[in-house]
């Protein structure tokens, strides 16, 4: 009988153990936290404007740069509906967005975080997407239809 009782007494604790170890974080996702804090702190500046949000965005060129500065938009609320690996140094996020631009209705949008130079970078859009990080992606999973 007590041999029983310190089999499961071993089993529940391996079961609490493992439970504590899953790697998901309060959104059910399997992404670094350093990633989803990189996202979180994007869309707190972004609420404040796209002068604040650029501290945190990568952009491969500086007509981008400038667009999305001048752009003068801001968040009122977002939604994160899925994440996905796409490599080690690459996550995309599927996200619901309510901007001045977007008005009373949220648009699905698609976002990346990338590790670029040992710094995680929040990316608008596959374009602006450093070639070197591309590999495992299928760009047109990510273009939006026209």
């Amino acid at each position: 009988m007590k041999k029983i009782r310190y089999t499961l007494l071993f089993m529940s604790i391996c079961i609490f153990m493992a439970s504590c170890t899953k790697s998901e974080n309060k959104y059910g996702l399997e992404i670094p936290e350093d990633v989803l804090t990189l996202v979180e702190t994007y869309m707190d500046a972004y609420k404040l404007g796209t002068g604040e949000a650029i501290k945190y965005t990568h952009f491969e060129n500086d007509f981008k740069k400038e667009a999305y500065l001048e752009s003068g938009d801001k968040l009122f609320d977002y939604k994160i509906e899925s994440a996905e690996k796409i490599n080690d140094k690459l996550f995309t996020f599927t996200i619901l967005v309510k901007t001045i631009q977007t008005g009373d209705y949220y648009l699905s949008v698609y976002n990346f975080v990338a590790l670029i130079d040992n710094e995680w970078y929040f990316i608008n859009g596959v374009g602006n997407i450093p070639q070197n990080l591309k590999s495992n992606i299928d760009e047109s999973k990510y273009t939006y239809g026209v």
